[in-house]
């Protein structure tokens, strides 16, 4: 890889760094909303209400915000568009309920570890559909991934739950959201499509809450308190809003099994977080999971003289 090519590449890592940060501290917030609105509702911690109910909110005001801050979204609509729109909003809205449905019936740890399985299925995607294994650099530096995220969340080694599955199923829905991003957003403007994709997923997961027990006897008021309000304005703005736009934008500049291997900063954001906020410490294992998901990154960059001179004749 060229020196001019690996600095083009640089700000859209950073930029993905970025949105893996603000993914790591909404775990937290999302937990205890989707919560909030339960017990708001007389309804379990884990019911399907919450979290649908907040994705609901969440995406419908990071929507609607879109579309006022950027004057591109509301121009060039095309049937393309909302083809493509629509695709990559149902796989987003998929991948986010599953998320959340699986975080409201198990740690942020474990759904944060299970959410970075992407890593192993982005790769596997990738050979089947376009039929090009990712580079040499990628496949070393996915063992490294694969062992930080494990090590990471507790290096649990039990059978799963279901709120585990529901974060198995999430990753799956995300692989094939980073992959359609790479394929899908070259072809339009991420402008447009962020602002559809955000409408596709607030719609979806308001059908999920409305057809759930206890949307009618939600207690509006009991949310009404500061901290369960900042916390969801935090969701919306970061969370949702910034990390999605970042994704949307930058990713399609990123190789996809990169990108699934940058994502893995997510895990350490959201434990350095909860260290930071609820004064929960990282055990020695888990630092050593950070530290193999830090080299995984690196050896992700290592600029193999095979590609150096694949990419000069390009």
């Amino acid at each position: 890889m060229t020196p001019a090519i690996a600095r083009s590449t640089r700000r859209p890592i950073l930029m993905l760094v970025l949105a893996a940060l603000l993914w790591g501290m909404g775990f937290a917030w999302a937990k205890n909303v989707g919560a909030a609105v339960n017990v708001a509702a007389n309804l379990p911690e884990s019911a399907v209400l919450g979290p649908t109910l907040t994705l609901a909110l969440r995406f419908g005001l990071a929507g609607v915000l879109w579309m006022m801050l950027f004057p591109s979204s509301r121009r060039g609509w095309t049937p393309a568009t909302w083809g493509r729109g629509l695709v990559l909003g149902a796989v987003l809205a998929l991948g986010v309920i599953l998320q959340h449905l699986g975080l409201a019936r198990s740690s942020e740890a474990t759904i944060a570890f299970l959410t970075n399985l992407t890593v192993v299925f982005v790769p596997i995607i990738v050979a089947i559909v376009v039929r090009q294994l990712p580079k040499i650099q990628l496949l070393c530096a996915i063992p490294f991934a694969l062992v930080g995220i494990w090590l990471l969340t507790g290096a649990k080694a039990s059978g799963l739950s279901v709120g585990e599955w529901f974060g198995v199923g999430c990753a799956v829905a995300f692989s094939f959201e980073l992959v359609l991003l790479n394929w899908l957003i070259p072809k339009d403007s991420p402008m447009r499509l962020t602002g559809l994709m955000f409408a596709v997923t607030a719609i979806a997961s308001f059908a999920f809450a409305l057809a759930s027990p206890g949307f009618l006897q939600i207690d509006w008021w009991q949310l009404c308190t500061p901290g369960i309000v900042g916390q969801f304005v935090l969701l919306t703005l970061l969370t949702t809003l910034l990390a999605f736009g970042l994704m949307n934008v930058y990713q399609p500049q990123v190789d996809t099994t990169r990108a699934a291997i940058v994502y893995l900063f997510e895990p350490i954001f959201a434990a350095t977080f909860a260290w930071m906020v609820q004064g929960a410490s990282m055990t020695h294992l888990a630092l050593v999971g950070a530290g193999l998901i830090l080299i995984a990154n690196g050896v992700a960059e290592i600029r193999l003289k095979s590609n150096l001179a694949v990419d000069e004749r390009r």
